[in-house]
């Protein structure tokens, strides 16, 4: 009988991508009228010469292993006891105002203090953007009526528990495990052990929940857990073959009840 949900964070109980190109919009719109400059074709280059620059680092084998991506170190807080989040953290202001000068010179514009000005816009604007699926809140306050309820997600850890924190979430959870923490990230087996020992349950009263058929149920699944997919898309699971599938996070309780 299962005793614990443990929840994927990104594109799981909030959307990951949308939310970034929303607040780089956001920023980018701050040059339509100053400049003359199109917020959509700024936003593009700012993506594409943040994962030019992202991949260039010693870093990026450390951010690949624990879930780190380039438009995270646009506007994420690095803070942590890890080596390299604090390489990370004093590599940030850099790259940030590298980023927005490069996409700024494709357009026309030598502004180097313009350039910092929106990269700490950016930082502010992003946290208004971490907003919950709609049914994700109600969907939260049933389970957590039945079930102990934790998040197992890969990234930085200041960084996902802003997430968690701007979208109001933090109060519904018993732990948050992030794999910066952890020290090895989804889908390597330890991520899910480590959440087994410190929620003290057994493989088989706990399901996994997520939206990465790697990470969150094939992963899982190797390590001796149930896993749920979260299809929110109507994607094919291919040779992945979940435990159970929604497409929405109010359809979880069902599911399990069914097992």
């Amino acid at each position: 009988m299962i005793a614990t949900v443990l929840l994927d964070l990104d594109d799981t109980l909030l959307p990951e991508q949308s939310a970034v190109d929303a607040a780089l919009a956001a920023t980018s719109e701050r040059l339509r009228d100053r400049y003359g400059l199109d917020p959509q074709w700024l936003t593009r280059s700012v993506r594409t010469h943040a994962r030019e620059l992202w991949l260039s680092y010693d870093t990026v084998e450390y951010c690949q292993e624990v879930g780190i991506a380039s438009w995270e170190g646009l506007a994420g807080d690095f803070s942590g006891d890890d080596s390299t989040l604090c390489a990370l953290l004093k590599l940030a202001p850099s790259y940030r105002t590298d980023v927005w000068s490069t996409a700024l010179a494709d357009q026309g514009v030598s502004r180097p203090r313009l350039a910092s000005e929106l990269a700490s816009a950016h930082v502010d604007e992003q946290p208004r953007h971490h907003v919950p699926f709609p049914e994700t809140r109600a969907a939260l306050e049933e389970l957590s009526a039945s079930y102990r309820l934790a998040i197992l997600t890969n990234g930085a850890p200041a960084v996902q528990r802003g997430k968690i924190s701007a979208a109001g979430l933090g109060s519904y959870f018993e732990d948050v495990f992030v794999s910066g923490d952890v020290g090895v990230g989804k889908p390597d087996a330890e991520s899910y052990r480590v959440a087994l020992r410190r929620l003290d349950v057994s493989a088989d009263r706990l399901v996994m929940v997520g939206n990465s058929l790697a990470n969150d149920v094939a992963g899982p699944q190797r390590a001796g857990l149930r896993a749920v997919w979260m299809n929110r898309t109507g994607a094919s699971s291919g040779e992945v073959r979940p435990d159970g599938k929604i497409a929405r996070l109010d359809e979880l309780r069902s599911v399990i009840e069914a097992w």
